[in-house]
């Protein structure tokens, strides 16, 4: 199983819940975001491009084609008044808009094709993320490990760990993959330093060589 070969049928998605922030939640494997992925979110990382001790590993998110991250943003609704067209569909659940994250630009991209106009909302730090790792169980099923969340406190954190988790969830089932459950084997890094894991203890999967762990119940 091979995350580049299975066609992408999530898009971005977004919610107008408390206090009115916009939540937006996305699964992507960009080269761009997946090196920079210890500076998305403003919490310390060793991972982090900018000052981290281990950058090595870095490459091989973007190099193993395994690896996804999802990402999750809040953008207080006071920040649109300058463009209350925009802000009033994002409010209308009744609105049929289409949705594109661009990892170049980190910004979600709107499209009405109703009226045919076009919308760039810029999204600034995540607050949440995870690394998504595809790998095999015992019986040879895939099974994908959600590592644990890199995050910053926010006054709606709840409802974006809801949201996170509800689009994680989401992408397992169309991917035909389970939890991370039991003994569960990853495919070898071809990143010569490895790639990092937290649920696996720091650097692992050395350039030719499967690793594996144990996670939760069987």
């Amino acid at each position: 199983y091979d995350f580049q070969t299975i066609k992408e049928i999530l898009v971005p998605k977004r919610q107008i819940k408390e206090n009115g922030y916009i939540v937006v939640s996305t699964i992507c494997d960009h080269e761009k975001i997946l090196l920079t992925v210890g500076d998305l979110v403003d919490a310390t990382s060793c991972q982090n491009y900018r000052n981290g001790f281990l950058i090595s590993t870095l490459p091989g998110y973007a190099i193993d084609a395994n690896i996804k991250v999802a990402l999750t943003f809040a953008i207080p609704a006071g920040e649109l008044s300058g463009n209350p067209i925009l802000l009033s569909k994002l409010k209308r659940s009744s609105a049929k808009l289409m949705y594109k994250f661009s990892p170049a630009t980190i910004s979600l991209n709107i499209f009405d094709p109703d009226t045919k106009e076009e919308f760039t909302l810029p999204l600034r730090k995540a607050l949440r993320r995870n690394i998504l790792r595809l790998g095999v169980d015992n019986k040879q099923r895939p099974v994908i490990l959600t590592e644990r969340p890199y995050l910053q406190n926010h006054a709606i954190e709840k409802r974006i760990e809801e949201e996170s988790c509800s689009l994680i969830s989401q992408f397992r089932a169309s991917v035909g993959a389970m939890e991370a459950k039991g003994e569960v084997e990853f495919p070898a890094s071809r990143n010569p330093s490895g790639v990092y894991s937290d649920a696996l203890g720091g650097a692992k999967g050395l350039y030719g060589r499967k690793y594996s762990g144990s996670f939760g119940d069987n």
